[in-house]
């Protein structure tokens, strides 16, 4: 999945000594997969003697995107021509709904962090109450002292007081 992460082996069509990249040649494939996979980028036609024809647009640093062409012609302009410059994000060949894609599922994964995060500082908060209570239990009063102590305000305060 490196091909299709880092971009880079799209300006390495030749290696130092001039002959093709062999790494270059196998992503070209890769990327003529990945185009000819999204239905929505590819043309589909018939020709007058009933063949039915599939063409993408050509990414080649000719054709720019402009011009329809076979599988086996983009590959073809791949490999003499290299691809266009800064063709890194293939949105003709339907990388932008993937990569929409990719966007919401790490806005899910954020989302379900930021939940997470939620619940171990109420988590946190609660524990801290809990100790504090504890503390005030072993320092101040004893149960009997507390429990007297409640019954007192409940008598005395107006019961409007505290139903809110």
């Amino acid at each position: 999945m490196e091909w299709f992460t880092d971009r880079q082996w799209m300006k390495k069509r030749t290696n130092s000594d001039g002959y093709y990249n062999m790494k270059y040649c196998e992503n070209v494939n890769l990327f003529l997969d990945f185009a000819y996979s999204n239905e929505i980028t590819v043309d589909r036609r018939v020709t007058k003697r009933g063949r039915t024809v599939y063409e993408i647009k050509c990414p080649c640093f000719k054709c720019q995107n402009v011009f329809y062409s076979s599988r086996e012609n983009v590959h073809k302009h791949l490999l003499k021509n290299g691809f266009m410059d800064n063709y890194t994000t293939w949105h003709a060949h339907g990388e932008t709904s993937i990569h929409e894609v990719q966007q919401m599922k790490d806005k899910i994964v954020r989302l379900e962090e930021e939940k997470e995060t939620e619940r171990l500082e109420k988590e946190k908060e609660r524990a801290e109450k809990l100790a504090m209570m504890e503390q005030i239990e072993e320092n101040t009063v004893t149960n009997v002292q507390m429990k007297q102590q409640i019954e007192f305000l409940l008598k005395n305060i107006p019961k409007n007081s505290y139903a809110n």
